[in-house]
């Protein structure tokens, strides 16, 4: 299965870590890895996603509430394979 067609909705992907395994081969080569993390202000507001009928724009960490204005992305890229 592509990444790419993994369903997913804004918050903490769990999904992706647990399909890692299955995506490289995890031998002691593999394992060197580099993960990057940015976070970033957006603006704050909330739209309506017609694919998954659902309200976005809120805050998805555990306790907190209202409108999100901060994003963090994160990457993560494997010194010895290619992940697709």
């Amino acid at each position: 299965m592509h990444v790419k067609k993994v369903p997913f909705e804004p918050g903490v992907q769990i999904r992706f870590i647990q399909l890692l395994p299955t995506k490289v081969d995890v031998t002691t080569r593999n394992r060197y890895c580099i993960l990057g993390v940015d976070e970033m202000s957006i603006t704050a507001g909330s739209s309506y996603d017609n694919g998954n009928s659902s309200l976005l724009g809120h805050c998805t960490l555990r306790g907190s509430k209202g409108l999100a204005s901060k994003a963090v992305v994160g990457a993560l890229g494997f010194l010895c394979a290619r992940v697709k």
